[in-house]
């Protein structure tokens, strides 16, 4: 299996950029080939991420939550993408947050790819409070991944 972990803030070095950190570790646990991508410059280099998004079939979400929603980041990334280019992909989401969130940002960016025919994969998982990520914190993350290394091994026939 092949990943590409997107980090869907709008800020360089973020706590959303840790928690894609966090899960490329885990990746190579797993033996899944991972490339981190940032979207806080999507606006500049929007020709090269769209290059990337099609080489992979599998996708981790990464966004933080701002006012109950995802970033617009990450809603400039698909709208320049296009609904076409998210068919037939597989799609795990995980939502950041300093304080206490109430999953508004991930369930909405779920509904937005569910719309787009892909397939997502659960758990969603939300890290609130996300100044400090401990071993059990990220077991989700690595449930997460176990999940869609299943779905891409019976979609795809990858290892």
């Amino acid at each position: 299996m092949r990943l590409l972990i997107i980090n869907g803030s709008g800020r360089k070095n973020n706590n959303s950029h840790f928690i894609c950190e966090q899960a490329s570790i885990l990746c190579g646990r797993l033996e899944i080939k991972n490339q981190i991508i940032d979207l806080y410059d999507v606006y500049n280099t929007k020709d090269k991420l769209k290059e990337l998004f099609q080489r992979y079939e599998c996708i981790l979400w990464i966004s933080p939550e701002y006012n109950r929603s995802f970033s617009a980041s990450i809603k400039y990334f698909i709208e320049i993408l296009g609904v076409e280019s998210f068919q037939k992909k597989i799609n795990g989401i995980i939502s950041t947050s300093i304080g206490i969130s109430s999953r508004a940002g991930l369930n909405q960016l779920a509904n937005l790819l569910f719309s787009m025919d892909t397939l997502i994969i659960p758990p969603g998982i939300e890290y609130n409070n996300i100044l400090y990520i401990d071993e059990k914190a990220t077991d989700k993350i690595l449930i997460l991944l176990k999940n869609m290394k299943y779905f891409d091994k019976k979609i795809y026939g990858s290892n």
